[in-house]
C-alpha cells in the first residue's frame, strides 16, 4: 500500500489564527495545517457550555463557528503561509459563509493565501430563528456555491460535506462535485443533531450538538468508501475524517479509499502530538 502521497493534518474548528495549537502543528507530523472555518464577520460562538467528550472518546460539540473573522485575518492569513511553506506544510483554510455572495467574497480574499476547503456542512449554527439550514442536503445551493468559488481558486478546491443517512444521495452530491475543480472531498463533518446526557441533564448548553470522535469513526468509515465508489473515474479524491485516534483507524481509512486523513476529537485532547503517535502505530500495521 503506498502511502508517500497520503496526506494527514488537523480538522477545521481548532486552529483560528497564530498562536499555541499552529505554532504546534508547524513542528509536527502533519502535511497539511487547516485554519478555520472562517466567516466573513468576526463570531463569538454560542454561549454557554458548548462541548462535552464522553470517557469512550465520543464528542459532542455545538461551538458556532468562534473564529476572529476574514478582516482580522486576512493580514495574519499570509504570515501562517508562508510560515507553513517554510515548514514544508500545506495551508488549508476553511471558509464557511451564509449566503453564495458570502463565499466566494471568502474564496476570493483567502484563496490566494492557501488551499480552500469550502465547508458546507457546519451544522452547530443557531440564531433567533433556530438552528440554521445545513448547505449539504441542498444540492441547488451546493451548485450555486461551488460554481462562484471556482472563479476565485487557481488550483481548485475541497469540499467538507455531512454524512448523508440516504445512500442515494452520496451519488448525486458526488456528480454536482465533478462539475467543479473540486480537489478533494473531506467527509465527513459531525453527525448533526446528537444529544448528550450528564448526571441527569443536558451535557451541552445548546439544545443540540454534532457528534464526532469515537461514535462518527464507523459512520465516517461508510462515507467515504462510497465517495471514492462514486469519484472513482475521476481525479477528485477523498479526505477522511471522524473518529481517527490510532494507527488502525488511520489505516482503516486508507482502506476504505481515502486519500488523506484529518483528527479532530483526538487532536483537541491529545494536541499535535497526537500525529505522530499515530503514524508510528500505523508503520507496522501497514507494512
Amino acid at each position: 500500500m503506498d502511502w508517500s502521497s497520503f496526506s494527514i493534518g488537523n480538522a477545521a474548528g481548532f486552529v483560528k489564527g497564530p498562536g499555541l495549537e499552529f505554532d504546534d502543528l508547524l513542528r509536527s507530523a502533519v502535511t497539511d495545517i487547516t485554519v478555520g472555518s472562517l466567516t466573513l464577520a468576526q463570531r463569538d460562538g454560542n454561549p454557554g457550555i458548548v462541548y462535552y467528550l464522553e470517557e469512550d472518546g465520543t464528542s459532542i460539540n455545538s461551538l458556532g463557528l468562534p473564529n476572529p473573522g476574514a478582516d482580522a485575518t486576512e493580514d495574519t492569513i499570509e504570515v501562517m503561509a508562508n510560515q507553513a511553506r517554510r515548514a514544508d506544510k500545506r495551508l488549508r483554510i476553511s471558509i464557511a459563509g451564509f449566503s453564495v455572495e458570502e463565499y466566494v467574497e471568502l474564496a476570493e480574499r483567502l484563496g490566494p493565501y492557501g488551499h480552500i476547503e469550502v465547508n458546507l456542512g457546519c451544522p452547530n449554527v443557531w440564531g433567533g430563528g433556530g438552528q440554521k439550514p445545513i448547505a449539504s442536503f441542498d444540492l441547488h445551493l451546493m451548485g450555486a456555491i461551488l460554481s462562484k468559488v471556482a472563479g476565485f481558486t487557481n488550483d481548485g478546491f475541497d469540499v467538507k460535506v455531512s454524512p448523508y443517512s440516504d445512500p442515494g444521495m452520496i451519488p448525486q452530491v458526488a456528480n454536482t462535485f465533478l462539475k467543479y475543480p473540486v480537489r478533494h472531498v473531506v467527509s465527513c463533518n459531525t453527525f448533526p443533531n446528537g444529544l448528550a446526557i450528564k448526571d441527569g441533564k443536558r451535557a451541552i448548553d445548546i439544545e443540540y450538538g454534532g457528534v464526532a470522535g469515537n461514535a462518527l469513526h464507523l459512520i465516517a468509515l461508510g462515507q467515504v468508501a462510497q465517495f471514492a465508489k462514486a469519484l472513482a473515474d475521476s481525479d477528485t479524491k477523498v479526505i477522511g475524517v471522524g473518529g481517527i485516534d490510532s494507527g488502525t483507524r488511520l489505516l482503516a481509512m486508507r482502506v476504505a479509499g481515502a486519500s488523506g486523513a484529518q483528527i479532530g476529537t483526538a487532536f483537541g485532547e491529545r494536541k499535535a502530538k497526537v500525529f505522530s503517535e499515530v503514524l508510528e502505530e500505523v508503520v507496522p500495521l501497514a507494512a
